[in-house]
């Protein structure tokens, strides 16, 4: 292989602003998502006593895309972080620390209290959070049908954390010989509209192949249908940042995406409100319809946003760095805050508009002060989400030849 000057620098990727907008909005929309389980029909660890139907209407048309979207969105941002590292075993040494610590003391911390309430809920446990944390969330036994610890909402951590292995292993793999296919096969899908349903055709088959075989557990190794779901888009994202002539086919589709966004849309709402999750018995064919349609929606959604963040999100302002640093310890501890604060607040005995009004103050200004705690932490900030501190960059001293007098310091 043919060695790289010693004076070529690396190559970079620019930075795709509309990028950190979307990841940004994708995690807003996460909690907004979270505060509306707690008034939508169905099972999860806290309700209200008299859900709203309504509320699942607009979840159903969120669902399918929102976790695929960060997927997409940490593929691309994977791409830099690959750039920037010292070599692949930096890359996966970098990501393993920044993904798995906070992972770990999240499943610990964080997300006990999530299961004290709802063990307290189910049986009528009146032991203190302490108590439930040391005797039973460390036990590493079940309770109730459920081990303890878990990840709980966390499971993204560690679904990132194993598509970066891959990926890191793919990049190990993809030698020269493999390199030369793989650019033409890329500049084949960025021809005409290749690239939204080139991929989509044997993602669907394989999605309908699934469809009445194997359930999505998310136990990260053994469930083939969030991979099928999530893998895609991860690596799409990566491919997308490694490949910037894709942007123009995205721009090229976008109106297309819009257009099959909505009518899987719509198809979606039509399958709710006629068979409401979780309510209605619904027949096999209309099982097929919804997750198809949902699989379909999700990847088209892709396009739809990325041609928008492209448009109209590509730019800078000053609260932009301080947002794409504070989303991680955000989604680190939001739900915990959505359980408890739902806990003390249906308690109450509030109506539903004011109980949601609480649960979003309290769940933003929380998650706030979360940020602010492991922004002053110290040593624990990366166990809190955030990257280590960095040390303040130190000008290098000109080099003074004895025939030439040394310039000043640029700063």
């Amino acid at each position: 292989m043919k060695q790289q000057p010693p004076s070529a620098a690396p190559v970079q990727t620019a930075r795709h602003f509309g990028l950190d907008w979307l990841r940004i909005g994708a995690f807003v929309l996460l909690i907004f998502y979270h505060i509306g389980m707690v008034f939508a029909p169905g099972h999860w660890l806290i309700k209200i006593d008299q859900p709203v139907e309504a509320v699942a209407w607009p979840m159903a048309l969120i669902q399918p895309w929102r976790m695929p979207l960060l997927f997409a969105v940490s593929g691309y941002a994977s791409h830099a972080l690959l750039q920037r590292s010292a070599g692949l075993f930096g890359f996966v040494q970098s990501r393993t620390r920044r993904l798995l610590l906070p992972l770990l003391f999240g499943s610990l911390v964080i997300v006990a209290p999530q299961w004290w309430v709802k063990f307290s809920i189910d049986t009528g446990e009146t032991s203190d959070l302490a108590h439930f944390w040391w005797r039973h969330w460390l036990s590493f036994t079940t309770l109730d049908g459920q081990f303890m610890p878990d990840t709980g909402h966390l499971w993204f951590i560690a679904y990132l954390w194993t598509y970066t292995i891959a990926l890191a292993l793919l990049v190990w793999l993809a030698s020269a010989p493999v390199r030369t296919p793989m650019v033409r096969i890329a500049q084949w899908l960025g021809d005409g509209s290749r690239l939204l349903w080139a991929p989509l055709l044997p993602l669907l088959l394989m999605r309908l192949v699934m469809l009445f075989t194997l359930p999505e557990t998310h136990g990260l190794l053994h469930d083939w249908v969030s991979d099928v779901t999530f893998l895609p888009p991860f690596l799409f994202g990566f491919a997308l940042a490694a490949t910037p002539a894709w942007w123009p086919a995205i721009r090229r589709v976008w109106c297309i995406a819009v257009l099959a966004a909505l009518c899987t849309g719509a198809i979606l709402l039509a399958i709710e409100v006629i068979w409401p999750d979780g309510i209605a018995q619904r027949s096999h064919l209309v099982q097929a319809l919804q997750r198809e349609s949902a699989f379909v929606m999700a990847w088209v959604m892709l396009f739809a946003l990325l041609g928008l963040a492209d448009r109209w999100l590509n730019h800078d302002h000053r609260w932009r760095a301080r947002l794409c640093e504070a989303v991680f310890p955000f989604y680190i501890v939001h739900q915990t805050i959505i359980v408890v604060a739902a806990w003390l607040l249906i308690g109450q005995g509030l109506g539903s508009s004011m109980i949601f009004a609480g649960l979003v103050i309290a769940t933003f200004g929380g998650c706030w002060l979360f940020y602010r705690l492991a922004v002053h932490s110290g040593p624990l900030r990366e166990w809190l989400g955030l990257g280590p501190r960095r040390k303040p960059a130190v000008a290098a001293l000109p080099t003074v030849s004895p025939v030439t007098r040394a310039q000043p310091v640029e700063h």
